[in-house]
């Protein structure tokens, strides 16, 4: 099924047309602690989505998506090596973006 006819993109959609007209102001005083729940630190890297008009339904709807697009499957295939790029007919190399540079020149496309 393509993605725009999932059931979660739809409610996602429909979703949108609730959340877009939101003011951040009204989320963080509707919130106080609206930036802890919407923000992850690792190490110096902070990534904070409390800025963007999102809830908790969003969220939710968001991991639904990943669910009904079988997201976990396609990433598990795509750092295998599998041929996931059908329109340019080659299997993503993503390992060689995260393989340090000594074992880069003994890997092989597809490995």
């Amino acid at each position: 099924m393509a993605l725009l006819d999932l059931p979660a993109w739809k409610a996602l959609s429909g979703h949108w047309l609730d959340v877009r007209d939101m003011h951040m102001r009204d989320l963080f005083d509707a919130d106080p602690t609206r930036f802890e729940k919407f923000s992850i630190k690792f190490n110096d890297i902070l990534l904070d989505f409390s800025k963007n008009r999102i809830t908790q339904k969003t969220v939710d709807l968001l991991a639904e998506l990943a669910r009904e697009s079988k997201l976990e499957q396609w990433i598990e295939k795509m750092f295998s090596g599998e041929l996931i790029n059908h329109t340019e007919n080659v299997p993503r190399c993503t390992r060689l973006c995260v393989t340090p540079r000594v074992g880069r020149s003994k890997l092989k496309v597809g490995m």
